[in-house]
């Protein structure tokens, strides 16, 4: 099974789970849990992914699969940040089929934004796997993706690990 396709499974998952919860993704709702780790463990508890699909297959031997006490060392994939603060984030966060925003991808693994993201598929820049809200997957080429739209703001050129416009209302992944 390919990265690509764990991250789309990733989105559908959520999708599922969402069924049953106003149509809003694990982490907004009666409870907020705004970090990556304690989202994909909604997940994990109710068994809609196993501990084994959330860890990319190019780390498979480096990361330990768990069903309980999710860390980073348990993880591939960032999701999208859910602050309160971000509006247009939280917007997307929920079954809308947005084909232009990004809900979970391939995480930076370098040692800073931007120019400095780095990836599991190269140690020279960000390339990686892309699901959409909609979930189509894009392996994308650069963490700068040309077009994305998060409530009613369209952005261009929007980095994957930089909050470009400090209004929540771009794409912004968090591994945590």
């Amino acid at each position: 099974m390919d990265n690509s396709t764990r991250t789309r499974g990733i989105q559908q998952s959520m999708f599922q789970w969402s069924q049953n919860h106003s149509q809003r993704f694990p982490g907004l709702g009666e409870r907020e849990i705004l970090t990556a780790t304690g989202r994909f463990q909604v997940l994990l508890d109710g068994n809609f992914v196993s501990p084994e699909f959330l860890i990319s297959p190019v780390e498979i031997e480096e990361k330990t699969p768990s069903r309980t006490g999710l860390t980073t060392d348990n993880i591939s994939y960032s999701l999208l940040d859910i602050s309160p603060g971000a509006k247009g984030r939280r917007a997307e966060w929920a079954a809308t089929a947005n084909s232009e925003a990004t809900v979970v991808f391939d995480r930076n693994t370098g040692k800073g934004p931007g120019r400095s993201a780095r990836s599991i598929h190269s140690s020279s820049d960000w390339r990686g796997s892309v699901t959409y809200n909609d979930g189509h997957t894009n392996f994308e080429t650069t963490n700068v993706l040309e077009r994305t739209r998060y409530g009613s703001q369209t952005n261009v050129d929007d980095d994957l690990f930089i909050d470009d416009n400090g209004d929540g209302a771009d794409a912004l992944g968090v591994f945590d």
